[in-house]
């Protein structure tokens, strides 16, 4: 299974508020004034930058980029982001390598995407180590590296990224990078179902139905389509559907009360009061 390519918005250090509206008699005066003294603070702040300001260096790139009180101009963004990046500022770093990946401003330069986004993942950057562990298992800018992929994923995976969790289970799951490891993936994909991710919560609907790092549970296989099912995916629905007839009244009423009852960044249910491990064998969902 190919990773899915992921693009994140840039992070921005801040923005900044115009005015809408001004006092009745006094607009045109006013606007004209506020747009006099923008200019005067834009023209400091682009001699600020130019003396190497690496913070207002990347605040003009967040400008330029967004086209906030400037016209937006990739290029320039790209530019104000390296001269940033250059001096370590870590989000000019993922920034910069996020519009070499994209070409935006530039053009697409998947060697460089890589190089700008390993500064930021060095510097622990958990965006920043999520892209590069896909470009490493996409083989982007570099041969593809499970083994590689697999680090940099399990770094961004710990500091919370949901991307990075599900992709970690991904590759634990179909062994890429390490051994196969059931257990491994389920816990993965637990945390990143836990964030609500619907890709995780059906890849552990399945586990939970084959039986796979966990012992067979269609009470808990139904709760999790149901959940991945919300995001609109049609095997989520298909699977749910399947699933429903293989279970009693009781254990219907429970898979669904359970749905219902969680809430995203809580705890899922790991037991199902009227689900017995001695089961009849379930029919073969889809995957």
């Amino acid at each position: 299974m190919r990773f899915k390519k992921i693009i994140l918005g840039l992070c921005m250090a801040f923005s900044i508020t115009a005015y809408a509206s001004f006092d009745e008699g006094h607009e045109k005066l006013e606007k004209e004034t506020y747009e006099t003294e923008y200019t005067k603070a834009l023209t400091a702040l682009l001699a600020l930058a130019e003396q190497g300001d690496a913070n207002l260096q990347f605040n003009l790139g967040i400008m330029y980029y967004k086209g906030e009180a400037v016209p937006q101009d990739y290029a320039q963004a790209l530019s104000w982001f390296r001269k940033a990046a250059e001096q370590g500022i870590v989000d000019a770093q993922f920034n910069c390598g996020l519009m070499y990946y994209n070409g935006q401003g530039v053009t697409q330069d998947y060697a460089q995407a890589l190089n700008w986004y390993r500064k930021a993942a060095e510097q622990g950057n958990a965006n920043a180590q999520l892209h590069l562990g896909v470009m490493y298992a996409n083989g982007q800018g570099v041969p593809q590296d499970y083994t590689q992929a697999l680090s940099w994923l399990r770094k961004s995976a710990e500091q919370g990224i949901v991307d990075a969790q599900f992709n970690l289970g991904l590759m634990y799951y179909n062994g890429q990078g390490a051994p196969q490891d059931y257990t491994q993936a389920l816990s993965w994909y637990r945390k990143a179902a836990e964030q609500g991710n619907a890709n995780a919560q059906y890849n552990l609907g399945i586990m939970h139905y084959d039986g796979q790092g966990t012992a067979r549970n269609l009470v808990l296989a139904h709760l999790l389509f149901n959940l991945a099912a919300v995001s609109g995916d049609e095997n989520a629905t298909k699977n749910r559907t399947l699933t429903a007839t293989q279970l009693s009244s009781a254990q219907l009423i429970e898979a669904q009360s359970l749905a219902s009852g969680w809430k995203t960044n809580t705890p899922l249910p790991t037991k199902s009061k009227t689900w017995s491990s001695s089961a009849k064998p379930a029919k073969p969902v889809k995957k």
